[in-house]
């Protein structure tokens, strides 16, 4: 009978600056009922040495002989988990001594929740110090992911069922944002939530996946937005051609990250764009000249809020958006 509660990954590639305070933050925890499973991925600098200094049971080491990539080492690591749990870390960041204890308790008491993030403490050289926190509830979380990735990657602690019995992996098609569709694939299948406590400490660099390949990053997360916007769209049985839809303008508007969000105000606001974005409807000028003296406005501070006041007065009248 397997014993072991929690399996942590941990990804590395050419990380000797930050891996030990990593590592030691994972092997420093109250919780002790875990692995750490540590793969290093081709590196060439001395973070096998530092690895290999470690003598604790309970960190298990594999290597990729040449380097692999994130998501691929990630899918392996997956595959060699043992505990109920799978929990993520990086080799850049630090984990709260409590962490692990705090989310095996959450997924403990809440049985319907299939993963769980964290809010974060941001660090680094030149950087100021801030905590970060996300959508907590699952409603809020759905709206969000229309805005944005709503869990921390490195923070998340899932269910190992996730992964097996629903066959969900990390989507090769998805670099440098296979978070976010792993987040929208489990959401297909159950919910996810967060803890508002940071319990994770995230490091800002110039060497981070999410520093080096930001371009690359916010061109996908655009597109990923669009899909999901789509495909959520087509649920509500509205099917636009997307051939006359500014996409653009329309993540622009919804891109937007407000402390309060739900649901329904996602659904007008994403209407209301797509109301916008519909170049040949000539009924929509009214509409469209007073959101752009709302947009022009600086100290319009929840711009898409004006959106939604102009949605309710006048989208009613256009039935085939009607909600």
């Amino acid at each position: 009978m397997n014993d072991i509660k929690v399996s942590v990954i941990l990804p590395v590639f050419n990380a000797e600056k930050t891996l030990k305070t990593a590592i030691d933050s994972i092997l420093e925890q109250t919780y002790k009922n875990f692995e750490l499973i540590i793969i290093n991925d081709g590196s060439n600098d001395l973070s096998e040495a530092i690895i290999k200094e470690y003598k604790d049971h309970r960190l298990k080491y594999f290597i990729n002989e040449v380097n692999k990539g994130l998501i691929y080492t990630l899918n392996k690591a997956v595959s060699l988990c043992k505990g109920e749990y799978i929990a993520r870390m990086d080799s850049d960041d630090i984990s709260a001594k409590n962490r692990l204890e705090t989310q095996v308790r959450y997924l403990t008491l809440h049985p319907d929740i299939l993963a769980v993030g964290t809010a974060r403490s941001i660090f680094g050289e030149n950087v100021k110090r801030k905590i970060q926190c996300f959508p907590e509830n699952f409603d809020d979380i759905k709206a969000y992911m229309f805005l944005a990735c709503p869990i921390v990657h490195p923070s998340v602690m899932m269910r190992r069922d996730v992964f097996f019995k629903y066959n969900i992996r990390y989507d090769e098609h998805y670099r440098n944002m296979e978070d976010y569709k792993l987040w929208y694939d489990i959401m297909q299948i159950g919910k996810i939530a967060n803890i508002s406590e940071p319990l994770l400490f995230y490091r800002i660099s110039k060497e981070q996946v999410s520093t080096k390949y930001k371009v690359n990053q916010m061109i996908g997360n655009k597109l990923f937005r669009r899909e999901i916007m789509s495909t959520y769209l087509l649920s509500k049985g509205i099917n636009i051609d997307e051939r006359i839809i500014n996409w653009e303008l329309i993540h622009e508007i919804s891109h937007l990250k407000l402390q309060t969000i739900d649901d329904a105000k996602m659904i007008a606001s994403i209407l209301f764009v797509c109301c916008l974005s519909v170049h040949d409807n000539k009924g929509l000028g009214l509409i469209k000249f007073l959101y752009s003296l709302v947009w022009t406005k600086r100290f319009f501070h929840c711009k898409y809020i004006g959106g939604i006041i102009i949605h309710y007065l006048h989208l009613k009248r256009l039935d085939y958006l009607s909600i």
